[in-house]
């Protein structure tokens, strides 16, 4: 079922991200260069309160949902602004879909002016377009304080139509306000809490800098 969806803290989910075959042709979809495969945990059963366990540290000015994508399907964060116009403009190209999701946000025109800026943060909206143009399910992972500890919450973004590869999702952690690709995940045989979350280190260094957004 297309949309968005939590799930209850004793449903049991499998942890499938992308494959090189999935990156590379999403890379081609958005005309943006395949840069290097991402080095995930393997395959394994989590549950919905299983929290992740390696993330990729990504920046965080205002592009950082943008900047997971990239990371995601190119290997690096430079083709954020690339993709963050595609996802803006497939959300204007169905306006039929979207329209409702909009309203409170002063209607599609002012949106589209808006989100196609720089630093202009992504919400629930922009998680299911991406899921939606993608063709592809995003697996959300936010992590909440609260008064026993560090808790987990996960939220499913469908794809509008039938997803594609069924042995690739998208894994992203939500965490202070800011996003960041999951690269592995507990398997629920012990609790972590995100103090001992381990981020990958920021590679392509050389690149980044080059990256003016």
């Amino acid at each position: 079922m297309a949309g968005f969806s939590s799930s209850s803290r004793s449903q049991q989910k499998t942890f499938t991200p992308p494959t090189s075959q999935w990156q590379r042709e999403k890379a081609r979809q958005l005309r943006v260069d395949f840069v290097n495969n991402l080095r995930y945990g393997q395959t394994k059963y989590y549950s919905n309160t299983s929290g992740p366990t390696r993330t990729f540290s990504v920046e965080a000015d205002g592009n950082c949902f943008f900047r997971a994508l990239s990371v995601v399907i190119t290997g690096n964060e430079i083709s954020h602004m690339r993709i963050r116009e595609e996802i803006t403009r497939h959300v204007q190209n169905h306006s039929d879909i979207y329209r409702t999701f909009l309203q409170s946000r002063g209607g599609m025109d002012t949106y589209v002016r808006s989100m196609r800026r720089a630093r202009e943060w992504a919400t629930d909206t922009e998680i299911f377009a991406a899921a939606t143009f993608l063709n592809t399910i995003i697996e959300v992972c936010s992590v909440l304080r609260t008064r026993n500890g560090t808790e987990y919450q996960w939220q499913t973004f469908s794809p509008l139509k039938e997803r594609g590869d069924p042995n690739s999702r998208i894994y992203i952690c939500h965490k202070y306000e800011h996003f960041e690709p999951i690269i592995d995940v507990s398997d629920g045989s012990e609790r972590r809490s995100m103090a001992s979350v381990v981020p990958m280190d920021r590679r392509q260094s050389v690149e980044k800098k080059l990256a003016s957004f």
